[in-house]
């Protein structure tokens, strides 16, 4: 704390000496030093490092300020959000995720910066890890939003990344919202995003088990875009009650392998 709060050693901090894959500061080095529970009374020495020209600097900051977790970091990782550079935005959504995992995030953090990973999802920025901490922070209101009419709709930009995360997590998306979409999806031209749209919501489709979809989910499995083919598949899978047959095999064969 002592080295970070002394502005005399601020231009040696950020100045790279080293590379690893990147070009490594003494800064980058207090960062890894920290590990995955920095205390929270390090979040304003990290902040000023927000402002700093160099990328890597900026990340690094980012996700140290969202691993600590506590209300002390919403105005400084609110500006990462802002960031211009993506995986300045990444890094401060991964801090949230270790510090959810490790149950550190404060429920004021979840409330106030929910507006903040919607504005994310809405730019197409971050998508992937936006949606699920979406979900993460409020599964109810994550899901009023995924399922309102500016969201559960092709022209999203990140509709995938939001139907993703509902699949990971096996939410249910009610079906008649399902068959429309893969209705709209499938007289628009099969590219991205659209062909991932639709391998998403063929896997989410099947995950309601009623024999009358097979039919669809048969015939998408011609399908030329490979992704659309394989959400195709998955979504037979769990129409048949084998979602998850992988994990379900290899924990049959651990299980089996642990018997004398």
């Amino acid at each position: 704390m002592q080295i970070l709060n002394d502005k005399s050693l601020h231009s040696k901090l950020i100045t790279p000496t080293g590379k690893d894959i990147l070009p490594e500061a003494p800064f980058n080095r207090v960062c890894d030093l920290l590990g995955h529970d920095p205390p929270a009374e390090f979040a304003p020495l990290f902040t000023p490092f927000l402002d700093d020209p160099s990328k890597e600097i900026r990340k690094d900051a980012a996700l140290v300020l969202g691993n600590i977790g506590t209300e002390t970091i919403i105005a400084p990782v609110r500006k990462a959000l802002l960031d211009p550079d993506e995986y300045v935005r990444s890094y401060a959504l991964i801090g949230f995720e270790r510090a959810r995992a490790e149950q550190r995030l404060g429920d004021s953090c979840r409330q106030e910066l929910f507006p903040d990973l919607q504005r994310l999802l809405s730019e197409g920025q971050n998508g992937d890890k936006a949606a699920s901490l979406l979900l993460e922070f409020d599964e109810q209101q994550a899901m009023n939003f995924f399922l309102s009419e500016a969201v559960f709709t092709p022209k999203f930009m990140s509709l995938h990344d939001v139907l993703h995360a509902l699949n990971e997590k096996r939410l249910l998306i009610p079906r008649d919202r399902l068959l429309a979409l893969i209705e709209e999806l499938e007289t628009d031209e099969q590219k991205y995003p659209r062909t991932y749209q639709l391998g998403e919501a063929l896997q989410s489709l099947g995950r309601h088990q009623v024999h009358d979809d097979q039919a669809i989910l048969v015939k998408h499995l011609e399908h030329a875009g490979e992704i659309v083919a394989e959400g195709a598949a998955f979504g037979l899978a769990a129409l048949n009650g084998l979602e998850g047959f992988r994990d379900r095999i290899w924990a049959t064969l651990r299980r089996r392998a642990s018997l004398p």
